[in-house]
Order: C-alpha cells, then structure tokens, then sequence
C-alpha cells in the first residue's frame, strides 16, 4: 500500500478524494466484519485489515503532502517521525506491566500486551478479535513502519531512471532492513499477531529483495524483444490483474469464506 502513496498523491492534492478512498476502505472492512457477525452491532469486531490499511495510508499521505511530495531535502522528516513511532511502540510494548500475572517476563504474550490492554479499555472485549487483536489500535504504530518501507521502495524508483540503480539500492535497503530485524529480536521477537517492529523490518526486507527479484525478471528479462519476453509475459500476465484488483479479491475472497461458514454446516458424526 505504501508504495502506491507517491503514485496516487501528486499536486495539486485533492483531499476530498484521498478522504473518500480512506472512508471507503474502512467501511468497506468494517461491511465484512459485520457480515461475519450477522449485522449483530454489539459484538462487530470494529478494526481488520482494510481499516488498518486506511489509517497507515492517511497517515502516509499527511507524511507526503508535509514533505513536499517526498522531496528529497524533506523526506528525512518523514522518516524521523516513523522511526519516532516506532521506537514509542517498542518502548511501551517491552516495558508493560499490568499486576503480579503481567510483567515484563510476559508482556508480549497473547494475554499480556499493551495492545491487547488498550483494545479492551477503548473498543472493548466484545468489538476485538480474541484474545489479542492483531489489527487493534497501538500496534497500528508498528504497521506504520511496514507501509513506509513501501513508499520508501517508490521514492527510490521515482529517484531513479536507470534500473540498475533502482535494484541496487532496493537490495540494498532490502538487506538494511531485513539485517536490522535481528538486533531487534532479541528483545522483541518476531510476532505477527502483535505486529512487532522486528517482524515489520523483516517483512519490509523481504518484500524488497521480491522487488528486486521482480524488476530482473520482468523488466530486465522481460523486457519488449527479449528471448524470453513472450513467455515472461504469459506468465506474469496473472499476477498483473491479481496487482491491478486487489481490493476487489479481498473483498470476493472475505465474503466467500463468510458465505461458506454460513451454507456450510460441520456435523459431529
């Protein structure tokens, strides 16, 4: 998502669109939601992955728009502020405690995290995913950093016209990322569910070597008179309607799995 922000948001900025396509998204996730739950408003998980994609891209498109369509004078600001956010959500995350059955021996547990805490006092236990939500309100800080790895990788394409630069500098960037993951894991362990900074740095790592894998494949071995261009194109040709449609898959492969738990009755015998 991240990487789309410099591509869609140019000047002049049109925020009434950007708030729209934010609304959309988060209603569109939530229209899931309460489907699963059987349009039953007092038990409607409230967040999932659609609304956290429309909080990390507003945020993204703030940090875009603030610094000057991320100049490159001005995108170190940008920067600072996710690394700012980051180091807030490893600093309370690692240093939660919560009574005699929640200290800092277990404080990224399922049932002991300051994530899990702040969803029940705001949202509360009957509107979250149980037993710790991984798309709740404070680890939104951590998804923050992933979705800026992605409009870090578009900025440094934008930069740059010749592919071999781009690759170069993904890679790495991608073997920054993916190195810094391990400093990190030390005190805060890859988790998913949690969101941490290590798994983000990971993932953002390992998303960008797939650009660069990407990039040689297609745009390099692909390229338009090539020896395999022909082939490259069949098979990648999949995948292009898969990137161009992403939104529209999510929603038909969301609705489905909750049609299916709906028509679909599991017996004991």
């Amino acid at each position: 998502m991240g990487f789309a922000v410099p591509l869609a948001i140019r000047k002049p900025f049109k925020p009434l669109r950007t708030l729209l396509r934010v609304a959309g998204l988060f209603l569109i996730g939530f229209l899931l939601n309460l489907t699963s739950h059987k349009f039953d408003f007092t038990t409607v998980r409230i967040f999932g992955v659609l609304q956290r994609i429309s909080i990390c891209y507003i945020l993204l498109v703030g940090i875009h728009c603030l610094t000057d369509y991320g100049s490159k004078y001005l995108r170190k600001y940008g920067a600072m502020f996710v690394v700012l956010m980051s180091a807030l959500y490893m600093g309370v995350m690692i240093s939660f405690e919560d009574g005699a059955n929640c200290s800092r021996l277990n404080n990224l547990s399922k049932l002991c995290n300051f994530t899990r805490w702040l969803d029940l006092k705001v949202i509360h236990y009957e509107h979250m995913l149980k037993p710790t939500d991984p798309e709740g309100i404070f680890s939104t800080l951590s998804s923050l950093l992933t979705a800026y790895g992605g409009y870090l990788f578009c900025l440094i394409m934008k930069d740059n016209k010749k592919k071999s630069d781009i690759a170069r500098q993904w890679f790495s960037w991608a073997i920054f990322f993916v190195l810094l993951s391990f400093p990190i894991s030390l005190f805060m362990p890859y988790n998913k569910k949690l969101w941490t900074t290590s798994f983000a740095l990971l993932t953002i790592g390992i998303c960008g070597t797939m650009l660069v894998l990407m990039l040689g494949l297609i745009d390099v071995a692909g390229s338009p008179g090539g020896r395999f261009s022909r082939w490259i194109d069949i098979l990648t040709s999949p995948f292009l309607w898969l990137g161009m449609n992403p939104l529209a898959i999510f929603f038909l492969m969301d609705l489905t799995g909750v049609l299916m738990i709906r028509i679909i009755f599991v017996g004991d015998g």
